[in-house]
């Protein structure tokens, strides 16, 4: 079991339960907060539920994910459990900085979970990105020490709000406060009817000014996401296809727990 402390609310907008979608993964012995290697999170594509992250924070031995508990614990899931049955990270085709793999986890164990899943209808479309729009991204920067205002550990990844800065066919650049420990969440955007789109996956994060904290109202950190319909491609492949028919009754099985045990978003 890992107790760590997670982030302070940084934005209004985005909705507390969103949260619940995203998980910090350690890097071994992941004993503290200060194992924290980047994060990830939960989706659903054509209602087959997935975790995602940048490939770049997997590529490490063994890191363990943080999934939160319905008692406020966080228990940590080495990735090797995963690998033991069979499944495995599959990368995105052409080299960009993704990975996904099929959610599967002992149906009690989930059952515990605090958790939520990110439905394809809430994920962006191009058209939509301007230049100027108002962001925020998720995930566990500066080694996920903040707490509510109260001085309770906060169950929620912290929000590292900001602008869309740049756009272009293969990134989706921001200035946020975002932070080490921050890639492989997820980016949203707000919208004008206050539901948050997903727009996609933060891999990295250049500071450009002085430093700064999440919490913070200056943003000086240019952080790049890699478009969320890129993820097609790694749910497409014929990679992921063969996972899906080795084990999908029972990620399917899993996967029907989303209106009870599992939240969907």
């Amino acid at each position: 079991m890992v107790k760590i402390v997670k982030a302070t609310e940084t934005d209004k907008w985005l909705p507390k339960h969103w949260r619940k979608s995203t998980f910090p993964v350690f890097n071994q012995p992941a004993k503290s907060s200060n194992n924290i290697r980047g994060s990830a999170f939960l989706l659903q594509y054509k209602n087959k539920p997935y975790l995602v992250t940048a490939s770049h924070v997997i590529e490490t031995e063994n890191p363990v994910i943080g999934f939160s508990t319905k008692n406020s614990q966080v228990i940590g899931v080495p990735l090797s459990t995963l690998q033991e049955v069979g499944l495995n990270w599959v990368k995105h085709p052409e080299g960009f900085d993704l990975a996904a793999i099929p959610f599967l986890l002992p149906i009690q164990l989930v059952k515990d979970l605090d958790v939520w899943l990110i439905a394809e209808d809430k994920w962006s479309t191009p058209t939509e990105l301007k230049l100027g729009a108002e962001v925020a991204h998720l995930g566990y920067p500066e080694k996920g020490t903040s707490n509510y205002s109260n001085g309770a550990p906060s169950p929620f990844p912290q929000g590292m709000p900001g602008k869309i800065i740049e756009i272009n066919n293969s990134w989706i650049v921001m200035e946020t406060a975002g932070a080490h420990g921050a890639s492989g969440g997820p980016a949203f955007l707000r919208t004008e009817n206050s539901n948050p789109l997903l727009i996609g996956v933060v891999t990295t994060a250049v500071m450009f000014g002085i430093p700064t904290r999440p919490m913070e109202a200056v943003y000086c950190n240019k952080t790049k996401s890699l478009p969320v319909s890129l993820l097609r491609d790694i749910f497409e492949s014929d990679e992921m296809k063969t996972l899906f028919s080795r084990f999908g009754d029972k990620i399917i099985q899993l996967n029907s727990l989303k209106h009870g045990e599992l939240g969907g978003i």
